[in-house]
């Protein structure tokens, strides 16, 4: 890691249990932006925006009834409909390799979310040549994981969560405001279950790609900081303020 900042957290629920009503515990590394920053990933139309990272997951141990998963998320904010959605991308999950895409309500912020995962196959997100696939196995060297969301496929996910969660979500893509993002582990862990699951993640970067003219081009991990910190200075996009939170 040397020439890098990175972050670890380990969710403990035996010393830090949650409380009821509440079943999940999480820490998190998050990025945010405010509204002034206005953060437009697919400002063009054949923008692609991709979200990268190096990580590893070397220890998750859970009781019966619990169960553990690490995801990236992006908060979305509509400009047109003034409602937020969650993008998330798992990457691991104890109960078995994620292979599902799906639209769920999350009480916690009462707003819609949309999960994926990097595989082969998915129809809303596209997984970078470069990056490992999600595994339901820990490991503990750094594997590099990166995603990309086209402009046509957040508007197929923005349709997806209408259709599935009552929203009226916009389906042009050029009114997504970019509010947040983390990378985080989490355990939901109901009353009288117990968990641990650790992380370690280094070199968190965003950038949006227009007007290559075939399509998003994906460089290996080893010119990632180069190329990352041009793509983003050419799209606008820069890190407003960082903190590492656990709630």
């Amino acid at each position: 890691m040397e020439g890098y900042s990175g972050v670890g957290a380990q969710v403990h629920t035996w010393s830090a249990p949650s409380q009821p009503p509440y079943d999940l515990a999480n820490a998190q590394v998050a990025y945010g932006w405010t509204a002034a920053d206005n953060i437009r990933p697919w400002a063009h139309d054949d923008s692609v925006f991709a979200m990268g990272h190096f990580l590893q997951i070397p220890t998750a141990y859970m009781t019966s009834g619990a169960c553990g998963y690490v995801y990236d998320s992006l908060l979305l904010y509509d400009t047109v409909s003034q409602t937020n959605f969650w993008l998330q991308v798992c990457h691991f999950d104890t109960r078995g390799t994620p292979d599902d895409e799906y639209t769920a309500w999350d009480e916690g912020t009462n707003s819609a979310f949309f999960t994926s995962y990097f595989g082969s196959d998915t129809q809303y997100v596209t997984k970078s040549p470069y990056s490992y696939s999600s595994t339901g196995t820990t490991w503990s060297d750094w594997h590099f994981y990166r995603f990309h969301v086209s402009h046509s496929q957040i508007s197929q996910i923005a349709a997806k969560i209408n259709s599935e969660q009552g929203t009226s979500l916009s389906t042009n893509p050029s009114n997504y405001r970019l509010d947040l993002l983390t990378v985080q582990n989490e355990i939901y862990c109901p009353v009288g279950t117990n968990g641990h699951l650790g992380m370690s993640a280094y070199d968190i970067y965003l950038y949006e790609e227009y007007g290559v003219g075939s399509g998003p081009v994906v460089p290996e991990p080893a010119t990632i900081a180069m190329s990352a910190f041009a793509l983003m200075g050419l799209a606008g996009i820069a890190k407003k303020k960082i903190n590492s939170r656990r709630s």
